[in-house]
């Protein structure tokens, strides 16, 4: 469960669905990558949040597709009458010279390893990007903040220091 620290409303994200498979892209190169999918619903703004990883190009030259690669988390949201999507990448393994963009939105690493502090938590291992221009918190530059086992714990609007901040959260591992 979230809090917004300005109006004090409370979000809860439900996992709907999650899958990781491996896919094998062929081309000049063979590439075989992890792909998640997740869908996350909103019970406040009834939201749906799909993260996603994007596929791999195997016709790059070899020496691109070795590690470091990016492998992007894509995210787009969307609901009966209202789409917004693919606007924010996340890139693994954590690069601060890599920079993930779709079109004109762009996100970089800023931080990893750092902690955080939240109203009822401290949190180690998080990692933070930045994204510009985020079209899913209406274009504002946002800070997001994620714990390692744990995923979102914080998303921020960089300009007016509004944020969403998780208060309780319960994971159960299959």
């Amino acid at each position: 469960m979230y809090q917004n620290n300005k109006n004090g409303l409370y979000d809860t994200l439900v996992l709907k669905s999650i899958s990781i498979r491996s896919k094998t892209f062929t081309g000049k190169n063979t590439v075989i990558k992890d792909m998640v999918n997740m869908l996350i619903y909103s019970t406040t703004t009834k939201y749906e949040y799909e993260y996603y990883t994007f596929g791999a190009n195997p016709d790059l030259p070899a020496k691109s597709l070795a590690p470091p690669y990016s492998i992007d988390l894509r995210l787009g949201k969307s609901k009966a009458g209202d789409y917004n999507g693919e606007t924010v990448t996340f890139f693994y393994p954590f690069d601060k010279n890599h920079k993930g963009n779709i079109s004109m939105f762009e996100s970089s690493l800023i931080h990893k390893d750092t902690t955080i502090v939240l109203p009822k938590y401290t949190i180690d291992s998080v990692v933070v990007f930045k994204c510009k221009d985020d079209a899913c918190w209406d274009s504002y530059d946002t800070k997001y903040y994620w714990g390692k086992n744990i995923g979102l714990v914080k998303k921020e609007r960089i300009n007016n220091s509004e944020s969403w901040d998780l208060v309780n959260y319960h994971i159960e591992k299959q």
